[in-house]
């Protein structure tokens, strides 16, 4: 690992590790809480194994509906079977990722369906086939979206009878907002030319003109190999081969982790003002009632010294001392603004280029 990586790796690290001590504080406001779970779960899974790694790899997301042909787009690109197809919906209940050896580093600690292949494509990207997006589960749903939005390019996958479902529109606008996405449109008859063009003009249409379009045509598919054949996938593979490893889907998980701590240093700052003006209401408090104790004292030397405190001053006495008890240290926010300034300032693809 180069010098000015691994600086900033140690710096993000540490930064990790000051976002765990905060819960008990956090854990007060649900809003703030999720604020600090972003910042910390995009260092742990996703900014630190890539960081670890002498180049990161480009994550790529096959999405769709149920029976879209995912599996079956992703099995035919890697020449063997990496999630296994069939009739029954949904078939993939969970994210399968297709990766080289070294980039499986790069993975979220919970990606547990791993398959290590040797392909080129390998050497720079890492492909995952999701759960459907229409799924009657709303698990299959969330983890589907949950990859998508950590992925640095997309393969949406349809069919020319899909195509215009609503939840097609609203995710491709999701996703095409910052990343590259293309569509295949698969299983396309081969008379109905007119599906490609009436795809082509709604995504003009939707502002997504950028989003490149490929065309599967239907075809047979051998039940033991669960493959398209190989001249059905040219365009998509060199689609593939083109995307080359970028450090914009790091600079967009920097940008996450600043906002959320944008907004942890904003309200850390007013809690500990809370703080502090708490401990010295206590402390004023105290100052009253050591007075009185002081006063009763003072009777106490004319009458008699075994006189115990009036039960109205000994309560305020206890009252005092659990007061006390419950006062919080402010947080020191010097580390905090520390990674946030880091982050500000780092430069991604000059990381790598040293």
């Amino acid at each position: 690992m180069s010098r000015r990586r691994s600086r900033l790796h140690n710096e993000l690290a540490l930064l990790a590790g000051e976002l765990e001590t905060l819960a008990p504080i956090t854990s007060e406001s649900l809003e703030i809480e999720a604020m600090r779970l972003v910042a910390l779960q995009t260092l742990r899974d996703f900014l630190l194994p890539r960081l670890a790694l002498s180049q990161p790899p480009v994550l790529v997301a096959l999405v769709g509906s149920t029976g879209a042909g995912k599996s079956t787009l992703l099995n035919s690109i890697a020449g063997e079977v990496i999630s296994p197809v069939g009739a029954l919906r949904p078939t993939t209940k969970v994210s399968r990722y297709w990766s080289s050896k070294d980039n499986a580093l790069s993975l979220t600690p919970n990606s547990n369906h791993v398959e290590i292949g040797t392909h080129p494509l390998l050497q720079t990207m890492v492909l995952v086939d999701t759960p459907d997006l229409d799924s009657d589960v709303v698990e299959h749903r969330t983890e589907a979206l949950a990859v998508a939005d950590r992925a640095d390019a997309i393969l949406f996958v349809t069919t020319a009878n899909r195509y215009g479902d609503a939840i097609v529109w609203t995710t491709l606008t999701s996703l095409a907002a910052n990343r590259p996405v293309a569509v295949v449109l698969n299983r396309t008859p081969s008379r109905a030319t007119g599906a490609r063009n009436d795809l082509q003009a709604r995504l003009r249409r939707a502002g997504l003109s950028d989003v490149s379009l490929f065309t599967i045509s239907e075809q047979r598919i051998e039940s033991a190999r669960q493959r398209l054949s190989p001249q059905a996938l040219q365009r998509v593979s060199a689609y593939l081969r083109g995307l080359s490893p970028t450090a914009a889907r790091l600079e967009r998980a920097a940008e996450t982790i600043v906002d959320a701590l944008t907004g942890l240093l904003d309200w850390l700052g007013g809690w500990n003002q809370e703080q502090t003006a708490r401990a010295a209401a206590i402390e004023a408090k105290a100052r009253r009632v050591q007075a009185e104790v002081d006063q009763f004292s003072l009777k106490r030397r004319r009458w008699r010294r075994d006189r115990p405190l009036p039960p109205e001053i000994e309560a305020r006495v206890d009252n005092l001392a659990e007061e006390r008890v419950s006062i919080r240290q402010p947080v020191p926010l010097d580390r905090l603004r520390h990674g946030w300034q880091v982050l500000v300032d780092a430069d991604f693809d000059g990381t790598w280029s040293d």
